[in-house]
């Protein structure tokens, strides 16, 4: 009997034993399934994904960037001492720019040579998925029969080289050897067209071509920007400024390097600027996203040659902020005298509707008053409040005087006043609300409040006597006020002098 038990016992241990084999076995199956998929679900995640990288990669974007500002500071600062000393009796030579000469060489031949590579390697690899299903056809037979005994889509064809494909550019990326290659045929190329390179100038070539080249094959690709940004105003978020403040650039000193085209920036480059006052448009600004601000600046630049060449001194500075603002720039007189004769005629039609439709607002929302007599001052009239903005404080050889509405606040009128028409510049305002009231004619005003100017109270006494004089909100109040503190001043001399007289 205890044979038998024995016996159970072990057949039920070994029993166990294999089970726990077999769930040991079942369990690295499971690690190493689930490791397979995390690596799958990793690489489709991040494949043509440059903001998601591998943190184990030497050359991910943002050690690249960081690589890339070490090599301005260190490799360029040495060159450009050697080039300078040697370029020294020669004062038209820039040594920046022949710097950024190298850079372009670098990155242009390092783009080359990766495009070139990439395209022989593709057609190699499409030979290879190809041959892989038919592998007793010869190569001419695989050209002239593809589709029919291969039996395979382009899809297909393309689908099954994908995997090749991933496999050359992830090589690639970490092949040590073929950088080394890459770089020692830029710096032997180098060398054969300048002979009299000197020796940091040779370290230089080599750091930069070994950066353009992981530069050029990252999936995607990355960028340098150097190119066409001379006379435009300076992009800060691209670039910073060399050893002179301003806000046109003069020349690339040194590239910004981008994640991708058009994409973030991983590390900004350095232009020297200056501080000319006229820059072309940035060609930063998309068309697209600021449409409505271009049509803003070239009906700003039409108003300004219908009225004069900038006509007053606010209105140029104010003009020149938005354009700075906007990055839009400030172009010579020749483009805007000729954006004046394209788009003037429109521009004074929509100036025009805009104000005709403003004072159609304007009477609708107007509330007539109570006990007033004269029903059509009542009834189709607006009110109106003016001030004018000279361009300095002291004889102003220019104003300009404007008219809104007083419920829209919307501009009914505007007139421009110049010494020629007003040789004192203390009656631009009388002279400007004169022609308000004359371009205002039909539109019977009746209210009208100004900033407590008390020439233009006299005009309306003695030329509009169906007008009402009123002043401004500001000026109001302030009015009230000072009525109020001489009630109170008044009442304490009052009391004042009850006293002294009960003292007495």
């Amino acid at each position: 009997m205890l044979d038998k038990i024995d016996k159970k016992n072990e057949q039920l241990y070994s029993e166990n034993e294999r089970l726990k084999r077999e769930n040991e076995i079942l369990e690295r199956d499971k690690e190493a399934a689930l490791s397979r998929l995390s690596k799958i679900a990793g690489e489709k995640l991040s494949k043509g994904n440059p903001s998601i990288t591998d943190l184990g990669d030497p050359n991910r974007p943002t050690k690249l960037g960081e690589r890339w500002s070490s090599l301005y500071t260190d490799e360029w600062t040495d060159a450009f001492e050697e080039i300078s000393a040697k370029c020294k009796t020669n004062k038209t030579v820039v040594p920046e720019k022949i710097l950024l000469k190298i850079v372009d060489w670098c990155y242009t031949t390092c783009r080359k040579l990766s495009q070139n590579q990439a395209k022989r390697i593709e057609q190699l690899l499409r030979d290879v998925a190809l041959q892989l299903n038919l592998q007793d056809e010869s190569k001419n037979d695989i050209n002239q029969n593809i589709h029919v005994k291969c039996n395979m889509t382009v899809s297909e064809v393309n689908d099954s080289m994908n995997e090749f494909i991933d496999t050359f550019r992830s090589q690639r990326q970490n092949n040590e050897r073929l950088m080394e290659t890459a770089v020692k045929k830029c710096v032997d190329d180098y060398l054969k067209s300048n002979k009299e390179a000197t020796e940091n100038e040779i370290i230089f070539v080599k750091k930069c071509s070994e950066l353009c080249w992981c530069i050029c094959i990252a999936d995607p690709p990355m960028v340098i920007e150097y190119k066409h940004f001379e006379r435009y105003k300076i992009d800060s978020t691209k670039f910073n400024k060399y050893n002179r403040s301003g806000i046109t650039v003069e020349f690339v000193v040194w590239p910004a390097l981008l994640l991708y085209e058009n994409g973030p920036v991983l590390a900004k480059g350095t232009v020297q600027t200056n501080n000319s006052g006229t820059f072309e448009i940035s060609q930063s600004v998309s068309e697209s996203e600021n449409y409505k601000l271009r049509e803003m600046w070239t009906c700003c630049e039409t108003n300004i040659n219908i009225l004069g060449s900038l006509p007053t001194r606010n209105s140029s500075i104010q003009y020149e902020r938005f354009s700075d603002f906007t990055g839009l720039g400030i172009p010579g007189k020749i483009f805007r005298n000729k954006i004046a004769e394209t788009y003037g005629e429109s521009v004074k039609y929509f100036r025009d509707m805009s104000i005709i439709d403003a004072i159609s607002e304007e009477k609708s929302k107007t509330i007539p008053f109570d006990n007033v007599d004269n029903v059509q001052m009542n009834c189709n009239s607006v009110d109106i409040m003016t001030d004018a903005r000279h361009a300095c404080r002291k004889n102003s050889f220019n104003s300009d005087i404007t008219a809104l509405g007083q419920i829209t606040h919307k501009v009914l009128s505007y007139q421009h006043v110049i010494k020629r028409h007003e040789r004192c510049s203390q009656k631009h305002e009388l002279f400007g609300t004169k022609k308000l009231y004359e371009d205002l004619e039909s539109k019977t005003v009746r209210c009208h409040s100004h900033d407590r100017n008390s020439s233009i109270s006299s005009f309306i006494e003695k030329n509009k006597p169906n007008v009402i004089d009123c002043l401004d909100t500001w000026h109001a109040g302030k009015e009230e006020n000072n009525v109020e503190d001489d009630i109170i001043l008044q009442e304490s001399d009052d009391s004042e002098n009850e006293e002294s007289d009960y003292d007495i």
